[in-house]
């Protein structure tokens, strides 16, 4: 009798030890993925190449008897500084950003009626709050996403103003979206966007009142940032 009950007591005692080491690795388990996924916040930077083409429009101010044309040239390259706040899972990943970016672009204005603003070059500069979202797959240390971009423009410094007719709008919020390819290297994170925006290159401007006389093109850039989370 008394090696029935120890062979019970055995048997229940291996039971309990085994449960026990099973809800510690479960326990364990759990902690492990909360640490993998938990919010990571760091620091980012970036540079982007525009890759917008060169468009042309005619202005005609039948009042003024005055008429422009201005052909877009092309864009500097952005630069970008901020952070980034990002929860990675075992396959999939989510991104928001907050980035100052600034950049110029330049046009060529003949000006027809006005010697003085016959073939002149024309700039100007943006200062904006960019707000990306990128959402997507990732496999080991490679990631793909893809999401919206808000554009919040700070400031615009222009040199239209010297032309006749001229007039910036007061939008201040541009739509884009981008897709992104990137890989974890670390504590670091780098990747490459194609960034394209829904507003046209002069959306900001308008001659005599008339929006028709206005860029079509959208502009669109190729952006590397690199960023480190904690």
């Amino acid at each position: 009798m008394r090696h029935i009950l120890f062979a019970i007591f055995t048997t229940l005692m291996t039971f309990s030890l085994s449960a026990q080491e099973l809800h510690l690795d479960e326990i364990a388990e759990e902690t492990l993925e909360l640490q993998e996924s938990k919010w990571k916040v760091g620091p980012r930077i970036g540079i982007g190449a525009h890759i917008t083409q060169p468009e042309s429009i005619v202005v005609y101010l039948a009042s003024d008897g005055i008429a422009y044309e201005i052909d877009y040239l092309g864009s500097s390259s952005s630069k970008s500084v901020g952070i980034s706040l990002e929860k990675t899972f075992e396959y999939a990943f989510i991104q928001f950003g907050m980035l100052h970016t600034s950049f110029s672009s330049s046009f060529d204005v003949t000006g027809f009626g006005e010697k003085d603003k016959t073939a002149k070059i024309f700039n100007e500069s943006y200062r904006n709050i960019e707000i990306p979202v990128l959402a997507g797959g990732k496999l080991g240390k490679f990631r793909l996403g893809v999401g919206p971009v808000v554009r919040y423009n700070l400031a615009t410094i222009t040199e239209f103003t010297e032309l006749v007719g001229y007039k910036i709008k007061d939008s201040k919020i541009n739509l884009g979206s981008q897709a992104a390819f990137g890989v974890d290297l670390g504590i670091f994170s780098v990747d490459v966007r194609y960034i394209h925006a829904f507003e046209a290159i002069g959306e900001n401007m308008t001659f005599g009142g008339n929006q028709e006389n206005s860029f079509k093109t959208r502009p669109s850039e190729i952006k590397l940032t690199i960023g480190t989370s904690f």
